[in-house]
C-alpha cells in the first residue's frame, strides 16, 4: 500500500477489541479487516466499525472465495470482499482500493455541487426552477410559495403540466420546457399558472434546454417573473392575478351569484375597527372566488380587521366565510374571518380615477397566541416598507368561523 500511497501512515491492530478501539481515532481512508480475528467474527464486527468510520473504506480480506459470504459482507458495511490466498491478492488490493477511494471522492464532489445547486435555486432573487428531461421538476425555489401556494418539496417529481392553465397547453408548453438554447430559447414569454387554490396566476418565464457531453437533452433551466415585472409600457399598479378565463376583466358574471346588500350595516357597530392601531397602505390583494380571480389593493390593516377594494363585482356579501393568506419573503400567515361590511364601488386609486372596485372589510376570527403577535409584526413592516407584503384572499370552506 505504501508503494501505491507513498508516505501514507499505517496503523497495525491484531484484534478485535483493538479495531475498535482505533477506529474513531482518525479519519482512516482505508480500513483492511481480516476475517478471522481472534474471539469474534469480522462479519459481526463490520456494523459497528462502520458507524465509527462511515467515510472509510472497509475492505475484508477473506479466507475462502465465498460470493455468498461476500454479500453478507457488503451488506453489513463492507465496501470489498477479497480472497487473500489469490496469487493477485497484493497486486489487486491496492488497485481496487484506488478505485473505491476515487468513486467516494466523486460522490463528495457530487454531494457538495448537488448542495450548492440547492442553495442556488433557494436564494436565487428569481424564482428558479429545473426540469428533466420528461417534464418533472427537480428543483424549484421556495419563492413558489408565494406565488402559487405550494411548497417546493410538494412539487419536486411533479409534472410541469399540473400548473400549467388548460388554455395555454398548446401554445405555453414550450415556453415552461424548453429545448431550445441561446438565443432560439424562450424570453419573458406570457404563461398562465393554476395556484394550490385555484387562483390563475399570469407569470413570464425566461428559459433554455439542458443538453449533456453526448448533445443529449437533459431537462428545462427557467426564471419565472412576475407578467409586470417583464413589461415597460405600462405604470399602473401590478395586477398579478386575471380577473376571469374568458369574460370581461372588470366585470364578473357568476351562474348563480349573490345578492348583492341593499343596506350597509351602521357604521355604530364597528367602533372596535375606528379604535384599533391602523397601518395606511397600498398593498398588492387578490379575491378568489370559484375559477376567477378579482385583483385588488389592501388601503389599510389592523390586528382586529383589513379593509381592502378589489376590481370587478364579486359575488360576495356579509357574513361570508374567507380565509386570509399573507404573503411576506416566502412566509405564509394563515388568518380565518367573514366579511363584515361590503361597500359601494370606489376607485382603486385615490390618486387618479380608475376602475371602480368593491370595498371589502373583514373582520378576524380567529387571532390566537401564534396569530397575534406575527400580525403585529408584520404590521410593523409594512410601516417601514409598505410593499413587502401581499393578500390572497379564499373562501372558506374547512370550518365554521365563530362571529364577533
Amino acid at each position: 500500500m505504501r508503494q501505491v500511497y507513498p508516505g501514507c501512515r499505517v496503523e497495525a491492530v491484531y484484534s478485535a477489541e483493538e479495531a475498535l478501539e482505533w477506529g474513531p481515532k482518525q479519519n482512516w481512508s482505508v480500513i483492511l479487516l481480516d476475517e478471522q480475528l481472534a474471539h469474534r467474527s469480522a462479519l459481526d464486527l463490520l456494523p459497528q466499525l462502520r458507524r465509527q468510520a462511515p467515510s472509510s473504506v472497509i475492505v475484508v480480506q477473506a479466507e475462502h472465495h465465498d460470493a455468498k459470504m461476500a454479500a453478507i459482507a457488503i451488506q453489513a458495511g463492507a465496501d470489498l470482499f477479497l480472497y487473500k490466498k489469490s496469487p493477485a491478492f497484493l497486486t489487486e488490493l491496492p488497485i481496487v482500493t484506488r478505485g473505491v477511494l476515487e468513486q467516494r471522492a466523486l460522490q463528495k464532489e457530487l454531494a457538495a455541487a448537488r448542495e450548492r445547486h440547492v442553495c442556488l435555486i433557494e436564494h436565487f432573487p428569481g424564482l428558479l426552477y429545473e426540469l428533466d428531461a420528461d417534464g418533472r421538476f427537480i428543483a424549484i425555489g421556495a419563492g413558489v410559495t408565494a406565488l402559487l401556494g405550494y411548497s417546493s418539496q410538494e412539487l419536486i417529481g411533479t409534472h410541469y403540466s399540473t400548473l400549467l392553465h388548460p388554455d395555454e397547453w398548446q401554445l405555453a408548453r414550450q415556453h415552461v420546457h424548453e429545448r431550445r438554447t441561446a438565443l432560439r430559447a424562450q424570453h419573458d414569454k406570457s404563461v398562465r399558472l393554476i395556484g394550490k387554490h385555484g387562483g390563475v396566476v399570469k407569470v413570464a418565464c425566461q428559459t433554455a434546454g439542458l443538453y449533456g457531453q453526448q448533445r443529449q437533452f437533459l431537462g428545462t433551466i427557467g426564471i419565472i417573473k412576475h407578467a409586470i415585472e417583464s413589461s415597460a409600457t405600462t405604470s399602473a399598479p401590478s395586477r398579478l392575478y386575471e380577473p376571469s378565463l374568458h369574460t370581461n376583466p372588470t366585470l364578473h358574471t357568476d351562474p348563480t351569484p349573490f345578492p348583492a346588500p341593499a343596506v350597509k350595516e351602521p357604521r355604530s357597530l364597528y367602533t372596535d375597527r375606528r379604535h384599533a392601531d391602523r397601518v395606511s397602505v397600498q398593498m398588492e390583494a387578490s379575491l378568489h372566488l370559484r375559477d376567477a380571480a378579482f385583483p385588488g389593493v389592501v388601503r389599510d390593516i389592523s390586528l382586529s380587521d383589513v379593509y381592502v377594494t378589489v376590481e370587478g363585482t364579486p359575488a360576495v356579501t356579509r357574513e361570508h366565510q374567507v380565509r386570509l393568506d399573507f404573503f411576506l419573503e416566502g412566509a405564509i400567515l394563515q388568518i380565518h374571518g367573514k366579511i363584515a361590511e361590503v361597500r359601494q364601488p370606489l376607485p382603486l386609486s385615490y390618486a387618479s380615477p380608475g376602475p371602480s372596485g368593491l370595498g371589502l372589510v373583514i373582520l378576524y376570527a380567529d387571532i390566537g397566541t401564534i396569530e397575534g403577535p406575527i400580525l403585529s409584526s408584520l404590521l410593523q413592516e409594512l410601516r417601514v416598507r409598505p410593499g413587502c407584503a401581499r393578500l390572497t384572499i379564499f373562501p372558506s370552506l374547512s370550518r365554521n368561523v365563530e362571529s364577533h
